[in-house]
């Protein structure tokens, strides 16, 4: 089963390329009223809270993301990601991103010149480098798996080293 958002810019400190989940969501302007078509397909994407939805059609998302790229002035797109490698959509594939509830490792890791005090994380950047594409994301489900094990053994090792996500492997659609 797959998911939907509606996703803009990175969120800070991700790398601006960065096109996983652990970007902004639409919020609506404090000037916006009840009646109006953005507050109306906003409180059905946001019944349970920002964030995955499956309360709209496909034409609502899509009408909702232009919506919400007029009103904020920032691009805005419908997402679909999986933890299978398929779409049942006409879509591009980003990549495959290593994502919890709240927080994506990879928009945080590959910051633009970033460099971590712990010498470890450094090591890990530098070898996850050549594995991830443009969008700052996996291309390839085996060095994604490989990833999130590393992580799940960090939380192990040492509970305070990294976020404590329920870290999974989601691949990333942008919808056309």
């Amino acid at each position: 089963m797959g998911y939907y958002n509606i996703l803009s810019t990175p969120r800070p400190p991700s790398s601006p390329n960065y096109k996983g989940l652990y970007r902004s969501e639409p919020y609506p302007p404090f000037n916006y009223i009840k009646q109006n078509r953005f507050m109306s397909l906003w409180e059905r994407y946001a019944h349970d809270g920002p964030g995955i939805t499956t309360e709209l059609t496909l034409d609502e998302l899509k009408e909702f993301a232009e919506l919400a790229t007029t009103a904020s002035g920032e691009h805005h797109e419908v997402i679909y990601h999986s933890e299978r490698d398929d779409c049942p959509h006409e879509a591009e594939c980003y990549g495959i991103d290593v994502a919890g509830v709240w927080f994506s490792m990879m928009g945080y890791l590959f910051m633009d010149s970033k460099k971590f005090e712990d010498n470890s994380w450094n090591l890990i950047v530098s070898q996850l480098k050549p594995k991830v594409n443009s969008n700052v994301l996996f291309d390839k489900l085996d060095d994604a798996l490989s990833f999130c094990a590393v992580l799940k053994e960090l939380l192990v090792l040492n509970p305070n080293c990294i976020e404590n996500e329920d870290w999974r492997v989601w691949h990333i659609f942008r919808i056309i």
